[in-house]
């Protein structure tokens, strides 16, 4: 067997995880995620920190292959290049929705030997694995209960025990201590840290609460479907200078992120048009607008919040004109470019 990774928990990275279990580029879902890229070490705890309907959970979706994307690749363990038209294999994850799918007829005991059936696992190690992760979120005394007349708390310590019953080398979990008290998500947490630690498991998970990240090896800052940042929890605290990560994201959500405009609508925007520039986009068909956009170096850094004429140099009406109209009838550009709906 190969010698697991040695991990320096403090530094926040593994000493050898140099290869990639999840590369991202350029993704777009249509809906939330915008441009969005990153890596994923193989070993390590990442977690995507953002507010609430800011993509997290799309992002999920479009690397299990549920949501389909509209442009950009997704890689997982050098799968090679997809635009994940096909899901990826249910052996090779695990998944922890943010709202849990149960069977509601079934009690605790029976789901887990349920999903361990699934997987095709053995039955002694069904029972096994079922006893010590009933222990492990703290349901052992309820392994008798129907999944009905359990609280929310309950149910979703469930959801993650049956993402958790194969014992996958990936783990996709959508806010997986979400409504836990302190003890037992401080328990959850160190035991997917020895996942990683022995068995070399990737766990990339999502969270709204900066607390978290104390968990985590490698942190992503997320707004409006785009990764802004990136690092180890400490140097995201000294890039930001704070103390804790509560007024680090705060920091974050409230101050205005540079990024590159979107590649979709790069051929209509211009950096500072003149009157000519105006006149010409107006009159133009697309390919000349595309050779004003890069006469004019279009890589500018845009804000997320700024308003329509720091977007683009030009009215709201004459973007309304220049954009072709199907891509007038995503909600989402609109929302994004504040155009009326």
């Amino acid at each position: 067997l190969p010698v697991p990774e040695v991990l320096d928990w403090n530094a926040g990275y593994s000493v050898n995880s140099t290869k990639i279990a999840i590369r991202i580029e350029e993704i777009c879902d249509g809906v939330q995620l915008d441009s969005l890229s990153m890596d994923v070490p193989k070993g390590v705890i990442y977690i995507v920190l953002g507010a609430g309907h800011c993509g997290k959970s799309n992002l999920l979706r479009c690397i299990l292959g549920t949501i389909k994307l509209t442009s950009g690749r997704i890689q997982v363990f050098k799968s090679g290049e997809k635009k994940r038209k096909e899901r990826l294999s249910a052996i090779c994850a695990g998944f922890m929705p943010q709202n849990a799918a149960l069977h509601d007829e079934l009690t605790v005991i029976e789901t887990l030997h349920h999903y361990g059936r699934l997987f095709q696992l053995p039955l002694y190690v069904i029972r096994e694995r079922s006893e010590h992760l009933m222990r492990l979120v703290c349901l052992d005394e309820s392994k008798h209960v129907l999944v009905r007349d359990l609280n929310d708390n309950r149910k979703w310590r469930l959801s993650l025990a049956v993402a958790l019953i194969h014992s996958p080398p990936l783990l996709l979990l959508d806010e997986p201590t979400h409504n836990l008290d302190p003890l037992i998500t401080r328990s959850i947490w160190n035991r997917l840290q020895r996942l990683c630690e022995e068995d070399g498991t990737t766990i990339l998970a999502t969270s709204q609460y900066p607390s978290s990240l104390e968990y985590a090896n490698t942190v992503g800052l997320m707004r409006n479907g785009h990764i802004y940042e990136e690092g180890t929890p400490q140097e995201l605290l000294d890039r930001y200078d704070c103390k804790n990560f509560d007024q680090m994201f705060i920091s974050f959500c409230s101050k205005n992120v540079p990024r590159k405009i979107r590649p979709s609508i790069a051929p209509y925007l211009i950096t500072n048009p003149s009157q000519d520039d105006r006149e010409t986009i107006s009159d133009t068909n697309s390919e000349t607008r595309s050779k004003i956009v890069q006469n004019n170096q279009p890589e500018m850094c845009l804000q997320p919040n700024c308003n329509n004429e720091n977007i683009v140099g030009l009215n709201c009406d004459k973007l309304f004109e220049l954009i072709p109209e199907r891509r007038l009838q995503n909600s989402a550009f609109q929302r994004r470019f504040q155009l009326p709906m």
